[in-house]
């Protein structure tokens, strides 16, 4: 795939050097720079194939990582803008390629569905000051919504959620006690040795190293 889309470097971050080693298990044609913060990791990866390890710091969220990463790249002359990296869909693209597909199917117009948008966004600002621990705790009337600039199709600055990361909880309990906590959360159980391990939909921050 790499070679289909005319990129020069494949990149991937990883904690374990598991992600590097099944790129380099593919040999691509082209090189692999795989960025760690683990030192014995680093050490690994200079005996796998077409692999470039680079120590990079740890990184508290995907924003960070990427950032630490093509710092990283450019000061070791490994990459450089207008190579031919290309670029994916930001995650507001995304949804907007979804919001006017909503409205399409169940025949929403779009100043109705944009006015439903204000409207949940106007709410959820309302919301957040009310909450000391919210990431944005000021009101934002309905008019500054409606018309804030547009980041993407017709999804204005509003309609994007902000930046953050979540939450995440381990339960660890006696196998036969994990069912009674399935229950309450979207969440899948993976046995362990005399004990069963309940993780919700929300990943830990460290989930980004893979």
């Amino acid at each position: 795939m790499a070679e289909d889309l005319g990129c020069k470097l494949i990149v991937c971050f990883t904690e374990s050097g598991a992600t590097a080693r099944v790129v380099s298990s593919f040999r691509p044609r082209v090189p692999i720079a795989a960025l760690t913060y683990n030192e014995e990791v680093h050490r690994q990866l200079s005996l796998w194939w077409g692999v470039i390890p680079l120590k990079t710091q740890f990184a508290e969220t995907t924003d960070q990582m990427m950032v630490h990463g093509q710092e990283l790249l450019r000061s070791r002359g490994i990459a450089a803008p207008g190579d031919g990296t290309k670029a994916g869909l930001t995650a507001p693209a995304t949804f907007s390629l979804l919001a006017p597909a909503y409205g399409k199917k169940f025949g929403v117009d779009d100043a109705t569905l944009k006015d439903v948008m204000t409207r949940i966004a106007w709410k959820n600002h309302k919301n957040g000051a009310l909450n000391p621990r919210a990431q944005f705790r000021k009101e934002v009337p309905k008019d500054t919504i409606a018309c804030s600039p547009l980041v993407a199709g017709p999804l204005g600055i509003f309609d994007c959620s902000g930046v953050s990361d979540g939450s995440a909880a381990a339960i660890i309990v006696r196998a036969e006690d994990a069912r009674r906590y399935t229950g309450a959360l979207p969440s899948r159980q993976i046995g362990l040795p005399h004990s069963a391990f309940v993780e919700s939909k929300w990943r830990t921050r460290r989930s980004n190293w893979k």
